[in-house]
């Protein structure tokens, strides 16, 4: 197995990964966007009156979107949605509450965590939307999240069990927006630490998570079963970021630099070439890879590669990707000057796409 870093060959050695054995969905046709000669077009989606910044965090896999959306600049962020042109204010910004969009399927379903802060500590929590209204979801437990929203409506979700003061247990489960009281159980993630999540999901309930300890160690639980995502030689200090058709990226440390990492499910690990510095990785069903962009003036541009090959930048300084939708359509913001100096930066939402 050959690894390529910052363009330059480099062996690394095989890892005895069995991300072979996951039973993943067959993989899409590879998109346009992967195509270096395509032309790359930026559009901008326009934002409900008054707000003042939004971002996408995931698509519909064929035009329309979901994300952020500021309604009140004394408020923290609320959920919105856009289709066809037109922007929806799903759920205004709350005191105290955060909103994260974690993925969405083609009929428009989206899901969001959600964490409430207050003087006792964080609340967590998830929503579920479609068409602009709220969706009735499966019980709250202690602490609880969603991962993954499957074509078919199905979410892979986790909760914590017990008490916040006993150590708690991270269980998985799964469970259909039509049907939100039919809860399947799918294992319990073992030496979870007490404070940390799972990372994401795949289709078929594949869980992605990472623990620190000793050093961070990332795995995938599937029908009660861990299975640690191995390291070859120089690869250090590996995180797990996003799961697709049994595909994981993440970064690392090689050769003293930080890089873009994906583990393949022909148990392979290549370091991404041009990959330094990238931000958090998405990946779609095709094997198509970006990163966030927006992390260097020298590095112009959101970088995206498929599989391990390094294709493109997308648009300029400025640009910052959330996601990329399985048609190859990539989803985030462009910085506004007035959203520049706030953090995280906030702009306009913006969707890449190739043709």
């Amino acid at each position: 197995m050959r690894s390529r870093m910052l363009g330059t060959a480099a062996a690394i050695g095989t890892a005895a990964l069995l991300l072979g054995s996951l039973g993943a969905t067959p993989a899409v046709a590879a998109a346009k966007a992967t195509d270096s000669a395509c032309t790359w077009t930026k559009t901008t989606l326009p934002l409900p009156s008054g707000a003042a910044f939004g971002e996408v965090h995931a698509t519909d896999h064929h035009g329309g979107a979901a994300g952020l959306i500021e309604n009140d600049p004394a408020l923290p962020d609320g959920l919105g949605s856009w289709k066809n042109g037109t922007a929806s204010l799903d759920k205004a910004g709350a005191a105290y509450t955060t909103y994260k969009v974690i993925d969405q399927n083609s009929s428009g379903t989206y899901i969001a965590n959600t964490t409430f802060g207050w003087v006792t500590g964080p609340i967590y929590g998830f929503v579920v939307f479609k068409d602009g209204q709220q969706l009735p979801t499966a019980s709250t437990w202690l602490y609880d999240g969603v991962l993954d929203i499957a074509e078919n409506g199905d979410i892979t979700a986790w909760d914590k069990r017990g008490t916040s003061t006993s150590n708690p247990t991270t269980h998985i489960v799964r469970w259909n927006v039509d049907r939100p009281t039919e809860v399947t159980e799918l294992g319990q993630i073992p030496g979870f630490p007490k404070n940390a999540r799972p990372t994401d999901a795949d289709e078929d309930g594949t869980v992605l998570y990472t623990i620190w300890s000793s050093g961070a160690k990332n795995y995938i639980l599937r029908d009660g079963r861990a299975v640690e995502l191995k390291k070859p030689a120089g690869l250090e200090n590996t995180t797990a970021d996003a799961i697709s058709n049994g595909r994981v990226v993440g970064s690392g440390t090689y050769g003293g630099k930080s890089v873009g990492v994906l583990w393949d499910n022909d148990g392979t690990v290549t370091v991404l070439p041009n990959s330094e510095k990238t931000g958090d990785l998405k990946i779609n069903k095709s094997g198509m890879i970006v990163g966030s962009g927006g992390n260097s003036s020298t590095d112009d541009g959101i970088p995206v590669w498929q599989l391990g090959t390094f294709v493109t930048r997308v648009g300029g300084t400025g640009d910052i990707a959330h996601t990329v939708g399985d048609d190859g359509t990539i989803g985030g913001l462009t910085v506004t000057p007035s959203g520049a100096d706030l953090y995280p930066p906030k702009g306009t939402p913006a969707l890449w796409r190739c043709s």
